[in-house]
């Protein structure tokens, strides 16, 4: 018998399974795990932040403050850090020395930073129509001190950003949509319980400041430019609508007998 040889199929080098369902099987498999660590780590980091002693926080992360500093010559700096100073004053056992600075961006925001830094834009400023307004801005950042929110959200983000990194270059795909959805959604309904005890450190704090919480709220009451609602910046995207957070913040100034109305200081003005 002679033999006679045949040429190889033309799909051997290839799988007969679907590619579609590899592909899917190893999106899931891929996010699966990265949940997991994603979750193992920020148990981890739940479990440390509370240990860190305060003394420590600048010089671990004061690189980043620095980094992120405003331009130190803005006018009216100096009148922040006081109010920040003053308000801080009220709070009995904090351990840290606070920075205010000035983000040259017209976007209301606000946030703190490890170490004791907050940075506050020209734009919040500039909506700001007193003070006290403004105070409550400067005592709810003070609140994330307290619970050392800050922290945690950048723990939490350096995580992410560590495990999206190892999973990009393992995978070449980086990390799955649906995962980033997931850490969203996480982050989002873990930063609204943070927000909510921000805010009732800060109607304390506002209250030892001035006797009373007249016009703390009113930067929840202007209206959003071309939305036709209510101001809706920044600093305040992980909070339920502003109309529920007055009714809750002054629901809670009732109980504890605070006055709701009293006089307005003016309003900290930037110019350069």
């Amino acid at each position: 018998m002679r033999f006679q040889p045949k040429e190889p199929e033309e799909a051997i080098n290839y799988s007969r399974e679907s590619l579609v369902r590899e592909a899917a099987v190893l999106l899931f498999a891929t996010g699966l795990a990265a949940a997991v660590l994603f979750l193992i780590l920020g148990e981890a980091i739940e479990f440390a932040v509370p240990r860190i002693p305060v003394r420590w926080e600048k010089p671990i992360f004061g690189t980043l403050a620095r980094a992120l500093d405003a331009d130190d010559t803005v006018i009216g700096g100096a009148a922040l850090d006081e109010l920040a100073r003053r308000i801080a004053s009220r709070w009995p056992d904090n351990g840290y020395e606070f920075h205010v600075s000035i983000a040259e961006n017209s976007m209301p925001n606000a946030f703190a930073l490890p170490g004791g830094g907050i940075v506050v834009t020209r734009g919040l400023i500039e909506q700001s129509e007193s003070e006290n307004e403004l105070a409550f801005v400067l005592a709810h950042e003070l609140g994330h001190f307290h619970g050392r929110d800050h922290l945690r959200g950048f723990g939490r983000a350096a995580a992410f950003t560590l495990l999206s990194a190892t999973l990009g270059a393992a995978t070449g795909m980086g990390v799955p949509d649906g995962l980033t959805l997931a850490q969203s959604l996480t982050q989002s309904g873990f930063s609204r319980a943070q927000e909510s005890a921000a805010d009732e450190f800060a109607l304390d704090l506002v209250h030892r400041e001035y006797g009373h919480l007249g016009g703390a709220f009113d930067f929840f009451r202007k209206d959003t430019a071309g939305e036709g609602g209510r101001m809706a910046v920044s600093w305040l995207s992980t909070h339920p609508s502003s109309d529920d957070r007055i009714e809750r913040l002054e629901s809670l100034a009732r109980q504890r007998g605070w006055g709701l109305d009293g006089a307005k200081r003016s309003a900290v003005r930037l110019n350069q």
